[in-house]
């Protein structure tokens, strides 16, 4: 391994896919903020500001000066760059591009410093992060607000990895930027005895975190965005704390093995959607019910369920749904945006490849071949695709599907097959495979990105708060959802982008009230630009 590939190893961490994408604005900004203040190069991987060929231009300036005087929230402008002729987006230092709660207190405190511009905040939505919109001359402009990145930034194993590391510590508070100088380097001079629960991976992971503090934390402590990056998992730790004092939080060893089981138990491929604890916090040694005690289970009563009676049923207590002793806490660590998640993994039982045995690929996934098709084959088979869906559509009354023109690009047009490829299958393999027709089979799929299985244990989601306490929702065991009755499905396939978008409503247990509740969500079939196609699900 040469030096290169020895230093994009040890980054890897901190970018979503693995590696830094330098096609993802974001992912070259993280690289220059890395090379910068890591390693003291200075240097330009992409020209910073780009509207210069704006007609707009000259009142840009104006704007961005502004901005750059005010410091919105003690953040600093990094960059502005245009998006489309009425789109342009504004990138801030030290804020991650994932934290739309700091980027939604930037965007409303720039809005009242152009009061005679007509300045009007639009709501975020799954598809849209913080925006604002304000007039130039007699034309209508939106402005994006980005995060540029930091050397504070962290990855969802890290945010994991901390919470295990401060429930560990003596940390009872959050961090303010004078406590934060007071009590760190006690904390890093015997960091190694609060990794305890944590695997090689996530205590390699928190290590580096702690390192860039530890090179300047009396900077790290004005800046806002690395008090966040403490402080939000500090609070979940802290809450965790509280219910259940000096336990044990885990995150490997019986954990995957625990993992392991439960999800075969339960007949699903993907651990997370048998049970979306990212950590379990373990009450005592010894599993209370067993793979072989599952496996010996009355006849009314299944394995999973069985198994699942090792978690606690209460938070707070210590006992499963029968009242007995139980064995874990699970717990969600995962933003209340990301409550919801991938539902590929549901489509494994209907794929002829994998039933056969034949694991290589996937029938859902493009194949080698489809990756060299020039524009007219790629045309040629997204009009196919798209007429195979519509006939399968015939008589779905609650499912509406009007597709648009075929993009023009070369690269949206692989990704407009391989989301209809993927469509396809759903509207086919599986509302076939499993006899219940499409409206439900789209359903069954937005379910299982949910993690609304019926097969998962009770499951606590604690969400952290940067500011003040975490905030703790119940989820029972064996929750499941369906389709809202004598709702509509809206498939949107639009030329301008290669992904399908559609719109669904489930009926799902509403964990705050035991009630049953309606959920909109928007599912996103999509390429993942490597011919892995996925699916994701947010709340609209």
């Amino acid at each position: 391994m040469d030096i290169l590939e020895r230093f994009l190893y040890s980054i890897a961490y901190k970018f979503p896919k693995g590696y830094p994408d330098m096609n993802d604005e974001q992912d070259i900004l993280l690289l220059e903020s890395i090379l910068k203040n890591d390693f003291g190069f200075k240097l330009k991987l992409k020209e910073q500001d780009d509207y210069s060929n704006s007609k707009y231009a000259e009142e840009l300036d104006k704007i961005k000066k502004k901005i750059e005087a005010s410091k919105p929230n003690g953040y600093e402008l990094s960059h502005l760059k245009q998006k489309t002729n009425n789109s342009f987006q504004f990138y801030f230092k030290d804020v991650s591009p994932r934290s739309r709660n700091i980027r939604s207190e930037i965007t409303n405190t720039i809005s009242t410093l152009f009061p005679n511009s007509n300045v009007e905040v639009l709501s975020v939505t799954s598809n849209k992060g913080p925006r604002f919109v304000m007039d130039i001359g007699e034309d209508r402009i939106t402005f994006e607000i980005k995060g540029a990145g930091g050397k504070f930034d962290t990855t969802t194993t890290q945010k994991e990895g901390l919470v295990i590391f401060f429930y560990n510590s003596p940390i009872n508070e959050l961090f303010t930027p004078e406590s934060l100088i007071e009590s760190f380097n006690d904390l890093y001079k015997n960091k190694d005895k609060y990794f305890k629960g944590l695997d090689s991976k996530a205590k390699s992971s928190v290590i580096k975190l702690l390192d860039a503090y530890d090179g300047d934390i009396e900077a790290a402590s004005k800046i806002k965005s690395s008090l966040v990056t403490l402080n939000d998992p500090l609070s979940a730790a802290i809450a965790i704390k509280n219910a259940y004092p000096n336990k044990e939080l885990i995150r490997d060893g019986l954990f995957d093995t625990v993992r392991k089981e439960g999800s075969t138990l339960a007949g699903i491929s993907e651990a997370d959607k048998w049970n979306p604890g990212d950590v379990y916090l373990q009450l005592t040694k010894g599993l209370q019910y067993t793979v072989s005690d599952a496996e010996n289970s009355p006849e009314s009563i299944s394995p999973i369920t069985t198994y699942n009676k090792n978690f606690v049923n209460v938070w707070g207590e210590t006992t499963n749904i029968d009242g007995k002793s139980a064995t874990f806490v699970s717990i969600s660590l995962k933003q209340e945006s990301a409550q919801a998640g991938k539902g590929k993994g549901y489509l494994k039982g209907f794929d002829p490849q994998q039933i056969e045995g034949k694991i290589k690929g996937a029938t859902y996934n493009l194949s080698d071949e489809e990756k060299q098709w020039d524009e007219k084959q790629l045309n040629n088979e997204i009009d196919i695709l798209k007429s195979t869906i519509l006939g399968q559509l015939s008589g779905e009354a609650n499912v509406e599907y009007d597709p648009d023109l075929n993009p023009k690009e070369k690269e949206k047009l692989i990704s407009k097959y391989a989301s209809l490829k993927l469509l396809s299958f759903i509207v086919i393999q599986v509302a076939k495979g499993a006899g219940i027709g499409v409206a439900k089979a789209l359903a069954a799929v937005a379910s299982y990105a949910a993690s609304l299985t019926g097969v998962n244990p009770t499951f606590f989601k604690v969400t952290g708060n940067p500011t003040g306490e975490a905030s703790i929702v119940r989820f029972p065991g064996e929750s499941s959802a369906e389709l809202k009755e004598d709702s509509d499905i809206i498939i949107n396939d639009k030329m301008t982008n290669g992904s399908i978008l559609i719109g669904i409503t489930i009926t799902m247990l509403d964990p705050k009230t035991n009630q049953n509740i309606d959920k909109s969500y928007t599912m996103n079939i999509r390429s993942n630009g490597t011919g892995q196609n996925t699916i994701e699900l947010s709340p609209k």
